[in-house]
């Protein structure tokens, strides 16, 4: 055999070896596509029950007679009930806000001689 027609088998040869990877490798994509849907639908399920919850709290919260403020170790806001609000004059958008940002108490309701 010449020098072209080895040329040929080895071309040949390698074409082949590249489509099998290429197959291997659109195998893999697809099996972690169909992995990233069920991880995006968990993602979406999730976040819809953590927000069912939060609203739950909030409801339970607002319907305290005592005022209820809950901040996390970074000194945000968490849950405010509605009776804190108002005592602290805190807008209704204080949650995810630091304590100290957003929290002013009014001198005259605590009777703050500053």
């Amino acid at each position: 055999m010449d020098g072209a027609v080895w040329l040929i088998i080895v071309f040949v040869g390698i074409v082949f070896f590249l489509v099998i990877r290429l197959r291997r490798m659109a195998e893999k994509f697809s099996e972690s596509k169909v992995e990233m849907n069920l991880l995006r639908h968990d993602v979406e399920r999730k976040s819809q029950h953590l927000q069912q919850m939060r609203d739950q709290n909030s409801v339970v919260a607002d319907s305290a007679f005592d005022a209820l403020l809950v901040i996390d170790s970074d000194h945000r806001v968490t849950l405010i009930n509605q009776t804190a609000r108002d005592l602290f004059a805190v807008k209704e958008q204080s949650a995810g806000q630091t304590l100290m940002s957003d929290v002013s108490v009014s001198q005259s309701r605590v009777g703050c001689v500053c």
